[in-house]
């Protein structure tokens, strides 16, 4: 499954529409998810705290709640999103497009 974090706002509805994703910017509406996920991060950036900007979503959260296999960014990685990387082994991509 492709889920699109992010505020629910013109371009991320395109970006999630050209994926065939679900778009959301708060956990409720995913946290029962178990199936694996692909996270989509296009138009938001992880913020040092680990809150995910203009969203009520904490990037750990995220991955200590679903099965996270891929995550795709717009920023660059730095090492926090290492770190996560490598505690959560998950696979993290900088370079995507739809």
């Amino acid at each position: 499954m492709k889920i699109v974090i992010g505020e629910k706002r013109v371009d991320n509805n395109l970006f999630a529409e050209k994926l065939n994703a679900l778009l959301t910017d708060e956990m409720c509406g995913i946290k029962f998810i178990k199936e694996e996920v692909e996270l989509f991060i296009p138009y938001e950036k992880i913020l040092d705290n680990g809150i995910i900007s203009n969203t009520n979503i904490f990037i750990e959260e995220l991955l200590i709640t679903l099965n996270v296999k891929k995550l795709y960014l717009s920023q660059r990685i730095n090492s926090y999103l290492q770190d996560l990387r490598d505690y959560y082994k998950i696979e993290i991509y900088t370079d995507f497009s739809v």
